[in-house]
């Protein structure tokens, strides 16, 4: 009650106060899921217009032949290709979003992406924040992926498969 008291006291004068800009609007912040007791990273990110054809991401790691990233939940996994939404995905800034679910690709909280292509193709998809790369390695034991520092082996690159 004290900091209420300061503020209405401290000197402003009524008109000399400035609305803050809309920081609300195109942003979402789901609230966080608990699961098996223990609560899901949760984080905002910017909601926008999704851009160009839907894609699944199929990894160069040879055990992954056939299958293509999944979210589930707050992970990704590599699982046999089918014609499930859940498996699609569609730029929208720095974010690749869900076509099943509406929701960003995410690890560890970590939602913003990019998609660099290699001299041969293949796509890195780079944690813009981390500068670390989507990693598939621990897909080998039906683990998640994961993130990792660039070093371009197999599991490290992904291609894009479109609908035909």
């Amino acid at each position: 009650m004290l900091a209420h008291e300061k503020m209405v006291h401290n000197g402003y004068t009524t008109g000399s106060l400035n609305t803050a800009p809309d920081h609300f609007t195109g942003v979402s912040c789901p609230l966080p899921v608990a699961v098996g007791g223990n609560h899901e990273f949760t984080f905002c990110y910017e909601t926008g217009p999704v851009t160009g054809a839907p894609f699944r991401l199929g990894s160069r790691m040879p055990e992954n032949a056939g299958k293509v990233v999944v979210q589930r939940g707050q992970l990704l996994f590599m699982e046999d290709i089918s014609d499930s939404s859940n498996q699609e995905w569609q730029f929208s800034g720095n974010h690749m979003i869900n076509v099943g679910t509406g929701d960003p690709m995410r690890i560890n909280g970590q939602a913003s992406w990019s998609a660099e292509e290699t001299d041969n193709g293949d796509y890195m998809i780079r944690d813009t924040v981390t500068e670390r790369v989507m990693d598939a390695y621990g897909t080998r034991n039906n683990g998640s992926i994961g993130t990792y520092t660039v070093h371009g082996a197999p599991w490290q690159l992904f291609t894009l498969i479109f609908n035909e």
